[in-house]
């Protein structure tokens, strides 16, 4: 539920028309295994021995 607490914050542009949506988090409901796979496919090592936050910051580099 904190992305109903992020949009609270957000004012709308005009009177009834709602926020948009805060932008998500690179890779949101990617599993750790989804993240193995694609860092398998792109070539980067030592993906096996990372963390699920390891590897997403590994993704966002290549």
């Amino acid at each position: 539920m904190r992305w109903l607490a992020e949009r609270r914050r957000v004012m709308p542009l005009y009177p009834g028309i709602p926020a948009p949506m805060p932008p998500r988090e690179p890779y949101a409901g990617w599993t750790r295994a989804d993240l193995v796979a694609l860092a398998e496919d792109l070539g980067i090592e030592g993906r096996s021995m990372m963390t699920r936050e390891e590897l997403i910051s590994a993704l966002l580099r290549e």
